[in-house]
């Protein structure tokens, strides 16, 4: 028989239908079963390294698949088998007499709080159990006890019992299986189950297959995709690229391992150019047939065909050699960039001789940004430090027949640039060409990453603002083949979908079926097909195709239809107030699965800050849909300063650091509480990254109303952040436009965090990457010292190896567990996941 021992128990916050919550002494009498699938003495396969190669596989296999129910069926052995309820004291039902086998039992866990105990096996011959995928215990012996650590949320356990691997009469007749967890963790509970039913983990959000390139034929007909999944059998990020029918549906071409770059689509849609193994490759659609035109393309980054079909034009990186004293004489702040003084020339080839023609030259870093069959459109960017942005962009077309090369642009703030039959549209800032763009009240200056959208036509001569009166900010922009523009712009808390149309220069917003779309292109041919990747608030990744004919969106790959189907989830709902001034602040909050409005729940409050709206994406770095299923309220707000929501509101954010923006989300939160008294006003934690990080410790010197705060990456001088972050005087450029340190003092030492580190009584955890370059981790320690000099209550926790975003998949866990452990310590009075990560030393 299984048991399951629970001592302390407590509430649970969430309880499956038909489902009791496990407590001292009670059996569970039923389980999960596959198979058996037998074997002979000669042919055992579960033990030695062969055996753990295929248990490996098996149980990565099975994680992989949704949760099963009883009837479900799978392949297993070269047979058909069904998932079978089980009784866990009919042992000696389960193999057939006589018989050797090995049976997959599965269960689910459900653990309302951090719980560490005992797991203790008994049955006489070999059991493996994995909790989550991981190797738990191996038992070959009739009793086995193993320590047990559970996570708030969903587990899962795989049970491979095995009978009569070696010699058969010498096992006794197994009659039971029994498991034992015992859970000394005060007010733990842990609820056992079968259903097909979980909550979101962060492991299954971060390990979301994800699109991260797509490239739509000319044709319209097919579409490229570059994959990303996490290969939890070999512990590593498996990529694969892969091209698809936009007809039915089907993979007509896939690469795996070695995958290749640069891919490119001739006008037709029936040839592919790419680089794979550092050759350039020409493949015909299809057929497969392919040759090598150019074997040493190891430096090519990315592919164009000319309009004639006969030649691709081809961005070429090259990278000087370092010198061999080790000194370096720096050539401006932008070299402190790894990549500062890397070139890319342009080159045509023509694809019968090789012959290569250069279009730049090679001194030069040229960005490459349209070709039609006469002229290249590119640009040349120079550090300029003369005025805000502190940069300048030239943007030059070359007519590829002989004649003199032309600027049509000089710019200090720059995002793209396209054709558009012989216009040219720009996307800068609202201060481009003389502030053309701008569209705010006098007194204020606008924010330059609330991006426009600008035509030039006449050779240069006249230039029309676009999106001066468009409140959403401009994203990525593709140009159809009649010229009209298909948009992603940031629209309040969404990345929505526009059609510019060229002939009246008018935007409509475009039907996405998604909330926030993260890639975006479209035919360049006489089809108007448009192909978009996106998510949502409870929606993974998928693929969508439509068309600037008004068709309806359809479903080209939906890779997490399944895997999350099973997911229970809170809702999430918008929730807006209004600060004393009048101004609505947009936001939303997330509840956890089975919430109870007459409860109370401990509230987590998320910003940004910074110059962009905290998105609708499902996942993400902060995955608020996994906070809530670890019985959290979740208020995402969007408080002054924010791009989508009008350059007024923008541009708040100029000169400010800190002042409104806090402001705002004092008063958010102070607000939320007021109308939701299921959020408990003595359990609230903040969090923000990166600029929301600098929020964080800004607001710990300026309320006391918060009962812990978290700052990943997060700046606390600003001063040290303008001279030493990789990009901080160029942000500042923009964040603090002509204010600098001996012009501005004040704003530099009064809104830098680490000058009020005195006002500062709220617990504060402070996370970082090592290796971080966009905001140093010595921002970090500078507070951190502050702090621990005036005996404040602060923990600084490094992430090795990684930079300003915590990518590795294991980092990544462990960063998540980190921050859901601070706040289960000071929101929910729950400070043994803490200890369990970080012991006192």
């Amino acid at each position: 028989m299984l048991w399951l021992m629970v001592f302390g128990v407590g509430g649970t916050m969430w309880s499956l239908a038909e489902e009791s919550k496990q407590s001292e002494d009670t059996p569970v009498a039923r389980a999960l079963a596959l198979g058996p699938v037998t074997f002979s003495k000669d042919a055992a396969w579960t033990s030695g390294k062969q055996g753990d190669i295929f248990r490996k596989n098996l149980i990565a296999r099975s994680n992989r698949e949704p949760l099963p129910k009883a009837g479900d069926k799978t392949r297993l052995a070269g047979k058909s088998l069904s998932w079978r309820e089980i009784d866990l004291g009919g042992g000696a039902d389960w193999f057939p007499t006589g018989e050797r086998g090995a049976l997959l039992v599965s269960l689910n866990l459900e653990a309302n709080r951090f719980t560490k105990g005992t797991l203790t096996f008994r049955w006489p011959d070999k059991v493996f159990a994995y909790l989550d995928g991981a190797t738990l215990a191996v038992s070959g012996e009739k009793e086995k006890s193993m320590s047990l650590s559970l996570t708030t949320g969903s587990h899962r356990l795989l049970m491979l019992v095995v009978r009569g691997e070696g010699d058969l009469s010498a096992v006794e007749n197994p009659g039971s299986l029994s498991l034992s967890v015992t859970t000394p963790s005060a007010g733990g509970s842990v609820a056992v189950h079968t259903r097909p039913e979980r909550r979101l983990t962060g492991a299954r959000t971060y390990a979301s297959p994800i699109v991260q390139d797509l490239l739509v034929s000319p044709d319209g007909k097919r579409v490229m995709l570059q994959i990303r999944e996490w290969d939890a059998l070999h512990g590593k990020w498996h990529r694969s690229v892969e091209i698809r029918s936009l007809g039915s549906g089907a993979v007509q071409r896939r690469w795996r391992g070695d995958t290749p770059s640069a891919l490119a689509w001739n006008q037709k849609g029936d040839r592919l150019a790419y680089v794979e193994q550092k050759q350039l490759i020409l493949e015909t659609v299809g057929s497969g047939a392919s040759r090598i035109i150019w074997p040493d393309a190891g430096n090519v980054t990315d592919i164009h065909w000319h309009p004639d079909q006969r030649r691709l034009l081809l961005e070429i990186t090259t990278r000087p050699e370092k010198r061999k004293d080790n000194m370096k004489r720096y050539q401006g702040p932008n070299d402190r960039w790894s990549y500062f003084r890397s070139r890319k020339q342009l080159v045509l080839m023509d694809l019968d001789s090789g012959w290569p023609e250069p279009l730049t030259g090679a001194e030069q870093d040229a960005s490459f940004h349209g070709l039609d069959a006469e002229n290249l459109l590119y640009s040349v960017v120079y550090q300029d430090h003369s005025e805000p942005n502190h940069f300048r962009a030239e943007l030059r077309i070359k007519p590829l027949g002989g004649g003199e090369e032309r600027v049509v642009a000089n710019l200090t703030t720059f995002d793209g640039a396209w054709f558009s039959g012989k216009d040219v549209i720009v996307a800068a800032g609202p201060l481009a060409f003389d502030g053309l763009g701008a569209a705010v009240p006098d007194g204020m200056t606008p924010n330059n990453y609330d991006t426009q959208l600008y035509l030039i036509a006449n050779a240069g001569t006249e230039v029309t603002p676009l999106t001066k009166d468009f409140d959403p900010q401009v994203d990525k922009v593709r140009v159809a083949g009649n010229g009209d523009l298909v948009l992603t712009a940031v629209d309040g808390e969404k990345t929505s979908l526009f059609h510019w149309k060229k002939s009246s220069k008018t935007i409509a917003p475009m039907e996405s079926g998604v909330e926030e779309i993260t890639l975006v292109d479209v035919a360049t041919g006489k089809r108007p097909v448009v192909v978009w990747a996106g998510t949502s608030s409870k929606t993974p990744q998928k693929v969508l195709v439509g068309g600037l004919d008004g068709r309806r969106p359809a479903e080209v790959f939906d890779p997490g239809r399944e895997s999350y189907g099973q997911i229970v989830w809170g809702d999430i709902k918008p929730w807006r107030f209004k600060t004393e001034d009048g101004t609505e602040i947009d936001g939303r909050y997330y509840t956890p699965p089975g919430f109870d409005a007459s409860h109370t729940y401990p509230l987590i409050v998320y910003y940004y800050g910074g110059t962009v709206p905290v998105g609708r994406s499902f996942g993400g770095r902060y995955p608020f849909n996994h906070w809530a299923a670890q019985g959290y309220v979740v208020y995402v707000l969007q408080p002054s300063g924010a791009t989508g929501y009008g350059q007024e509101f923008s541009a708040r954010h100029v000169n400010a650091w800190g002042k409104g923006t806090a402001e705002d989300i004092i008063a958010g939160a102070k607000a939320f509480l007021a109308a939701h008294s299921f959020a408990d006003a003595d359990h609230v934690g903040i969090a923000g990254a990166s600029y929301g990080g600098f929020m964080t410790m800004y607001l710990t010197t300026r309320t006391d109303m918060f009962s812990a705060a978290i700052s990943h990456a997060g700046i606390s001088s600003l001063t040290e952040y303008w001279g030493h972050g990789w990009w901080g005087y160029l942000y500042s450029g923009v964040a603090s436009r002509n204010s600098f340190p001996w012009n501005n003092a004040e704003l530099y030492t009064q809104q830098s965090p680490v000058f009020a580190a005195d006002k500062v009584n709220t617990p504060l955890l402070l996370l970082h990457g090592n290796v971080d370059t966009n905001v140093p981790p010595a921002q970090s320690h500078v507070m951190y010292t502050a702090l621990k000099m005036l005996d404040k209550e602060v923990e600084l926790i490094e992430v090795d190896g990684e930079d300003h975003h915590i990518l590795g998949f294991d980092n990544r866990l462990v960063w998540w567990n980190t921050i859901l452990a601070w706040f289960d310590k000071h929101l929910k009075e729950q400070p043994e996941w803490w200890q369990d990560l970080y012991p006192e030393p």
